[in-house]
């Protein structure tokens, strides 16, 4: 019976990808009685996202196997019972024999935390959804094993030090004796060759692993620096086995990090790993809107929206634009509208379409995919060329200003009818498939880098 769930996350893997797999269908335990699949999540969040995102699918998937292996299998639910947290056990027999484990020094340790970043600021949409409710997860009750540790990776600008900074405000909130510190991978180098250079490593040893909460941005910096990344280890699995909550950062994903140790690859993929994406229109109008009230704007919705399909970069370009509209009317004494908004941010604007151009992503989306320009832009309509072209297309309608016969005179001279249905074709796919999103999500942190 177990032959069964194995082919079933098999399955599910070709359908939303290994990343996907990881984090939300290996949570998952997996048992069968009477004909009926019971698929039991460790905790709340898991089973609520699983059942909005994947619950169906993997309904189709199981019972579609089980009618090809001959098993009976009449019905397949989800369920949540909260597992129990083994480590307290583990940390028990380690201060026993560790007595300095529960006296260690009470060094100072600033918390190093912007707080004017908030988890009630933080503007939710589809691109970051599943980091955000991770991040509340966090603040409202650290150290469970799901969450422990949590790695937000993404694009340059998406939000993922705003959340970090905001898990600790909310915890400090909660408590003020809680010892929380964040700094980038940059500052825990320069702290560690400091220590080694004026012979103080144990200090340094005792002030990383006195922590309750450790906040660690851009660990990918610590690629190529063996020695730093050894004493990264220990202090991370001191940590981590003591029950503390590890949140870390990064702008990709854990196994793609060249230049770190497997070992520490696998540590920081071990617990929830999840990706913000560069925001879709609605939110990026929110985030506008959000923003100009917070600097007392009169900020319009059509013209929050107008500002948002021209900018589709990333949350700080948004902001930065604000910033500079809302202070150019201020110093104008004028109303914020759209023409204002043109002439405003003209040379953004600009530089913006030269970056974000048809040329540009027909080469990010050939590199992508490892196809030569001839053939995406040839009549070759095999599944591994069409697929690119197709999203090719997709992100020339949605990402610069050319109508559709211009997209199409592109793309080897196509009728704009052809790139019309090459976009509904990927908008679908896109609802679909976590790995379109995926796909197209990288194009476009490729495009804006």
């Amino acid at each position: 019976m177990r032959m069964l769930w194995k082919k079933s996350t098999n399955a599910i893997e070709q359908e939303i990808g290994s990343k996907n797999t990881i984090t939300w269908i290996h949570p998952l335990k997996y048992s069968i009685d009477g004909g009926i699949v019971t698929l039991n999540a460790p905790n709340r969040f898991v089973c609520d996202y699983v059942k909005k995102e994947y619950l169906s699918l993997l309904q189709a998937i199981i019972k579609k196997i089980a009618l090809s292996e001959k098993i009976d299998v009449n019905e397949v639910i989800l369920s949540y019972s909260p597992v129990k947290n083994t480590l307290n056990t583990a940390v028990e027999n380690f201060a026993s024999i560790n007595p300095s484990a529960q006296n260690k020094s009470r060094a100072n340790i600033k918390p190093n935390l912007n707080k004017s970043y908030t988890l009630d600021n933080f503007i939710e949409g589809r691109s970051n959804q599943i980091a955000h409710q991770a991040a509340i997860a966090i603040a409202q009750n650290p150290k469970q094993i799901i969450h422990n540790p949590l790695f937000i990776y993404g694009g340059t600008g998406l939000g993922k030090t705003h959340l970090m900074h905001a898990i600790g405000n909310a915890l400090i909130k909660k408590n003020k004796k809680i010892r929380i510190s964040y700094f980038s991978s940059e500052v825990f180098v320069r702290n560690f060759v400091h220590a080694i250079h004026n012979k103080k490593m144990e200090q340094f040893k005792e002030i990383y692993r006195s922590l309750d909460v450790l906040l660690i941005d851009d660990i990918q910096f610590l690629a190529n620096k063996t020695g730093t990344q050894e004493e990264f280890f220990y202090t991370f699995n001191y940590l981590f086995e003591s029950n503390q909550q590890i949140v870390l950062t990064a702008d990709r994903y854990p196994q793609e990090i060249e230049g770190v140790d497997s070992r520490l690859k696998s540590r920081l993929s071990c617990g929830l790993t999840v990706r913000i994406e560069p925001p879709e229109v609605e939110t990026r109008a929110a985030i506008i809107m959000s923003k100009a009230k917070s600097l007392k704007a009169d900020f319009k919705e059509e013209v929050a929206f107008f500002v948002a399909e021209k900018i589709n970069s990333n949350v700080r370009d948004i902001e930065g634009a604000v910033n500079l509209i809302v202070a150019n009317a201020g110093f104008l004494k004028t109303k914020i509208t759209r023409d204002f908004c043109v002439e405003t941010l003209k040379d953004m604007f600009a530089a913006h379409d030269k970056l974000i151009s048809i040329e540009n992503i027909q080469k990010q989306t050939t590199l992508f995919y490892n196809v030569s320009y001839k053939d995406l832009i040839s009549a070759t309509r095999t599944r591994s060329i069409a697929r690119p072209r197709q999203v090719a297309m997709y992100l020339s309608k949605e990402l610069t200003g050319h109508s559709l016969p211009e997209i199409g005179q592109s793309f080897g001279g196509r009728n704009h009818s052809t790139v019309l249905h090459a976009h509904k074709q990927i908008k679908k796919l896109k609802q679909q498939h976590m790995t379109i999103r995926d796909d197209i999500s990288k194009i476009i942190n490729a495009l804006n880098s």
